[in-house]
């Protein structure tokens, strides 16, 4: 009942409106909303959005989660968002816990656009595209709309050189091919180029393709592979990303014809960095993804 109240209250009477800090108007996937010259209390809806304000060096008020109660699904950046309090789900906001952070700018993202009528109520809003998977236009366009594109631009070109070294240094050791696959109870996916693991791997890391990526999976987020199709991957390395641990096969003799598993050289990816298309969570898994490879071809 209490919610319903609230709700009606929002939607009858903007809370902001009255405010008279200078604004500019920009236009999203909601519409348009006029946004604070200097947002100083933002509550960002999306892991993506959430990597993005880190990266910049913006501190949101509020976040949600995954689970609505700890950082589950961007555990890598707990530390540095142990002043920000979490506001239900991504999927399901908790809109008395906004309300009470006062913010002046909330950032939604585009999975989950249903709650923008109410949200838009508390605060200017902004629904964000999805960026294609690729952290730079993802850290763009969240600094687009909170003022701080040349925050942006620094951070990108310190990543660039970042990367430039790595590929110098994998290269020099002679890294084979690397594929990225990730096994659910359903499937098991090989990625491509596309989004967010395949772009880091072959284009930010400069890693070599193996053949079956390049045959099935070239310019796809992802294809599935039958059981029957898994011991054809030609990969020299794989690194795995399996929601249920340690899959039985990985022991058995049916993986063996994959060059990764018989060398022994099967790396384990972690789930809040690589299934997350963000700057950091794009830098820490490239930084630890290039280590370990070296580790192998030292």
């Amino acid at each position: 009942m209490l919610l319903r109240i609230l709700s009606l209250l929002l939607l009858l009477c903007p809370l902001w409106l009255s405010a008279e800090a200078p604004c500019r108007t920009v236009g999203h996937l909601g519409g348009e909303s006029c946004v604070p010259l200097q947002p100083q209390r933002i509550v960002a809806l999306g892991a993506a959005e959430i990597d993005s304000l880190v990266a910049l060096g913006v501190t949101p008020a509020g976040i949600g989660s995954f689970s609505g109660r700890d950082f589950e699904g961007f555990d890598y950046l707990e530390g540095e968002l142990k002043e920000s309090t979490i506001v239900g789900r991504f999927t399901r906001p908790n809109l008395e816990a906004i309300l009470a952070l006062e913010p002046d700018l909330i950032l939604l993202s585009r999975q989950v656009p249903g709650h923008y009528p109410l949200l838009s109520r508390i605060a200017p809003t902004v629904v964000l595209p999805d960026a294609g998977g690729e952290w730079r236009a993802q850290l763009r366009q969240v600094a687009a709309v909170v003022g701080q594109a040349p925050e942006a631009e620094r951070y990108i070109a310190e990543q660039e050189q970042q990367l430039a070294e790595a590929r110098q240094r994998l290269q020099a050791a002679g890294v084979g091919s690397v594929a990225f696959v990730r096994f659910t109870a359903k499937e098991y996916r090989l990625y491509g180029d596309n989004r967010i693991a395949g772009p880091w791997l072959y284009r930010d890391l400069g890693l070599p393709m193996p053949q079956l990526v390049q045959a099935r999976a070239i310019d796809q987020n992802f294809v599935s592979l039958s059981l029957e199709e898994l011991p054809r991957l030609d990969a020299s390395v794989m690194v795995l990303l399996d929601q249920s641990g340690r899959h039985p096969l990985l022991d058995s003799d049916w993986l063996k014809p994959i060059p990764a598993v018989a060398g022994n050289r099967v790396l384990t990816a972690r789930r809040d960095l690589w299934i997350n298309p963000a700057p950091l969570a794009a830098a820490r898994a490239t930084s630890e993804l290039t280590r370990s490879l070296l580790e192998l071809y030292r």
